[in-house]
């Protein structure tokens, strides 16, 4: 049996006594930060924040639980189970809707495969309990493509009423955004402005998100996060399919979904490689399982191809799936 670079390393600081931060070195090392400052946020702000890590080992990796210090951040896990090259992340929200001041936690993420160990992260930010946001973010949802999508949000300021917005920014294209701002009261303790966003129609599909800084007179700027997702007309799900580690000429078999707005039919499959091989089905459904079958060449090392599904549904409706392969010889594991 072979063992593993990261194998060896567990084994050494358990027989000479080193210590156990040392020992999780490992562990720490998928992690790309390890500290996140929210800074000043309104409350009843959605102030989330995700600590991403990639398994760079050979080994699955299996994060089994994530606490927190304090009540004022809760954690999560994105997925437990991460397999070589895969990512995943911990997703540290700030409570804001039950916390004011300046809050600090702890996130404490164990893990129990390949080996025991766990990784902290410290999360800190101020909770302002004089400006507050409803909703907390601005949600768009599902957009169809090419058409645009507005959502509104109240900032809400209690206490001076010479408090003012004096610009609102953001790092997102101009030319995709539009940011609308209306003062809507100012009396009896409390400053209102009513906040729209418009997503213009050329937006490209896919996942759209990003945050708007409110400027205000005080000096301070609070980041209001937006959201939504362009539906493609065609979609696949995974667009990437990981495979490790493999022995040369192994075989295995995976299936993605195709989905779109009306029945369609698969008209051809272009690959890249032959070791990655698409069967689709001969109906023509608006939801199609495709079987993928990955057979592992004979040289070792990282492999990637691709394969490039047409539809009847036009050749701009077409759609690519990804393989990423890792092919050792005795199933030799170590770190990347």
């Amino acid at each position: 049996m072979k063992f593993s670079h990261l194998a060896w390393l567990f084994v050494a600081f358990s027989l000479f006594g080193g210590s156990s931060l040392s020992g999780q070195e490992w562990a720490r090392k998928m992690f790309s930060e390890h500290s996140h400052d929210f800074g000043i946020v309104a409350a009843g702000s959605e102030a989330v924040h995700r600590f991403e890590f990639q398994n760079i080992y050979k080994e699955d990796v299996h994060v089994v639980a994530v606490r927190s210090s304090c009540g004022c951040t809760i954690p999560s896990i994105e997925k437990q189970d991460v397999k070589t090259f895969e990512k995943s992340a911990i997703v540290a929200r700030f409570n804001t809707a039950s916390f004011r001041d300046q809050k600090q936690a702890t996130l404490t993420v164990t893990i129990d495969r390949p080996f025991p160990a766990e990784v902290q992260l410290i999360v800190r930010g101020t909770i302002r309990a004089d400006v507050s946001f409803e909703p907390g973010s601005a949600r768009f949802g599902d957009i169809p493509p090419g058409k645009s999508a507005t959502s509104s949000v109240r900032v809400i300021h209690r206490g001076d009423l010479n408090w003012r917005i004096v610009d609102v920014k953001t790092t997102f294209d101009d030319s995709k955004i539009r940011v609308r701002l209306r003062e809507s009261n100012r009396a009896n303790g409390l400053v209102m402005y009513d906040l729209g966003v418009e997503l213009r129609d050329n937006l490209e599909k896919g996942y759209v998100s990003g945050e708007l800084f409110i400027e205000t007179s005080e000096g301070h700027r609070y980041p209001l996060p937006f959201s939504g997702r362009v539906v493609a007309p065609l979609e696949i799900s995974p667009e990437v399919l990981a495979f490790a580690p493999l022995e040369p000429g192994q075989i295995v078999h995976r299936r993605v979904l195709l989905k779109a707005e009306k029945p369609f039919r698969i008209t051809g499959i272009n690959s890249t490689d032959p070791c990655l091989q698409l069967r689709p089905g001969n109906r023509e459904e608006a939801l199609q399982v495709v079987d993928v079958t990955y057979t592992a060449g004979s040289e070792t090392g990282r492999h990637t191809c691709e394969a490039t599904i047409a539809t009847s549904l036009g050749k701009e409706m077409q759609v690519t799936v990804k393989a990423v392969a890792l092919v050792e010889t005795g199933n030799a594991l170590s770190s990347q």
